[in-house]
């Protein structure tokens, strides 16, 4: 049934989620995506030249990174590569997989009220 069409409807059983939200592991800011353990060492003293990837918030992960450094901890090079200035830990910056709702979690209860607010023409 189309949504506004339950707009004043009562849930004959619960809604769970179908599968982890969010389904992967997605940036939580702008910034460029990094394997966490490559960032060991680095400071404004000491930058450290990684693959340049960047990513915006809600993006999906690239394969081999797990976490972000945000836009104003890096600056990045015309070759492609972006100097980290501080170290990130694994998981910084990024929203994990499952973390709002893993699969099977139960998003709304049966008996709920739906209500969805009528705007006006």
């Amino acid at each position: 049934m189309p949504s506004i069409s339950a707009r004043t409807r009562i849930l004959a059983e619960c809604i769970r989620a179908a599968q982890p939200i969010p389904r992967a592991n997605r940036a939580g800011a702008d910034g460029f995506a990094v394997a966490a353990s490559a960032t060991v060492g680095a400071s404004s003293y000491n930058p450290l030249p990684l693959p340049l990837q960047p990513v915006s918030a809600g993006e999906a992960m690239p394969p081999g990174t797990d976490a972000v450094i945000p836009i104003d901890l890096a600056q990045s090079r015309p070759s492609a590569v972006v100097e980290c200035v501080e170290p990130v830990a694994p998981g910084e910056n990024v929203e994990a997989a499952g973390s709002v709702a893993s699969a099977g979690a139960k998003l709304a209860d049966a008996r709920f009220d739906v209500h969805f607010p009528v705007r006006a023409r």
